[in-house]
């Protein structure tokens, strides 16, 4: 009867242990890299996470153009790290307010950076699992994010000196 009583115990505990695996529960590197260098900026490698493709896309974007501005492109192809438009330490805090409207769903954000459309730059997926069994999505897109255009309409704006 004890031995019984161990065998379902053992059983039981083993049959008890989470059934995701590490690798689904988002321990990803969801770091904007370099690409490459245009003309008028940068194409880089962004992440975003939504409930779907239109939603990825749009975070992917307004975190690129973040990157760019507030920390820079550090990683990636070596010949295109670039230090952030807005090197303050303290830069996103302080122009807060301009930033939360320009990065608003209504806001100017893609004017300057859109989804680079070359046939080799298919975006990559994965599922991932929250916590809280809900899937999400994690989307990576090739964006062009002009540098340029963004340095112009900050100095017009007079958040940086020229």
């Amino acid at each position: 009867m004890k031995k019984l009583f161990i065998l379902i115990a053992i059983c039981t505990l083993v049959g008890c242990k989470s059934k995701l695996k590490p690798r689904e529960m988002g321990a990803y590197n969801y770091k904007t890299t370099c690409v490459s260098k245009t003309p008028s900026g940068l194409i880089v490698s962004s992440w975003g996470m939504g409930e779907n493709k239109t939603i990825c896309q749009e975070n992917a974007l307004k975190k690129a153009i973040s990157d760019v501005v507030f920390k820079g492109i550090n990683d990636g192809n070596t010949a295109c790290h670039t230090p952030p438009i807005l090197g303050a330490v303290n830069a996103e805090k302080q122009y807060q307010d301009f930033f939360e409207g320009f990065l608003s769903d209504n806001g100017k954000y893609s004017e300057y950076a859109q989804i680079y459309d070359e046939p080799r730059s298919q975006f990559r997926s994965k599922k991932i699992r929250k916590l809280d069994r809900v899937n999400n999505l994690a989307l990576e897109f090739q964006i062009t994010v002009d540098r340029k255009g963004l340095e112009k309409l900050l100095s017009q704006e007079s958040i940086i000196k020229n």
